[in-house]
């Protein structure tokens, strides 16, 4: 007959995980879905403190969780000139100075900044109103204040 080994489990600050005092193995709760082991399964310990798994696992810190925002974007439109090679389209541009529309008959005079007007989306969270650039910033999250982008509306 050997002398029985005995031990406790130790909380290892990780979710989820206990360690044997006497082989200080780690173990993980999930392999265990009825939540008490009486020995520890790599080294044979009897467990024989109060300490159950039970405990153990109330012992965990909870987590920092919160209530999920849902919320939607609001579209702004604006308008505004930008220079015209940042634009692949020609059509109707203005120069700079005198504001005259530049079209075939007078494409050549000197000095001119060519223009064209765009129309922007602007997106507005309608929760916190954090307001974007342009409609590539209508993301599934409002990166202001991580409401849900899915078309419900608690804010």
């Amino acid at each position: 007959m050997q002398p029985v080994k005995r031990g406790t489990w130790e909380n290892t600050n990780t979710p989820n995980q206990l360690r044997c005092s006497n082989c200080e193995i780690i173990h993980f709760i999930a392999q265990y879905p009825h939540g008490e082991i009486n020995y520890c399964p790599n080294c044979g310990a009897r467990m024989d403190s109060d300490s159950s798994i039970a405990d153990i696992i109330n012992e965990q810190p909870t987590a920092d969780v919160q209530e999920v925002k849902h919320g939607y974007w609001k579209f702004h439109e604006k308008t505004k000139l930008v220079p015209a090679n940042k634009v692949g389209i020609k059509e109707e541009y203005t120069n700079g100075h005198d504001c005259t529309v530049v079209d075939n008959t007078n494409v050549n005079k000197k000095i001119m900044i060519m223009k064209k007007r765009i129309t922007l989306k602007i997106p507005i969270c309608s929760v916190c109103g954090w307001c974007g650039h342009d409609e590539c910033d209508a993301t599934p999250y409002c990166p202001n204040c991580g409401a849900r982008m899915d078309g419900d509306n608690n804010g």
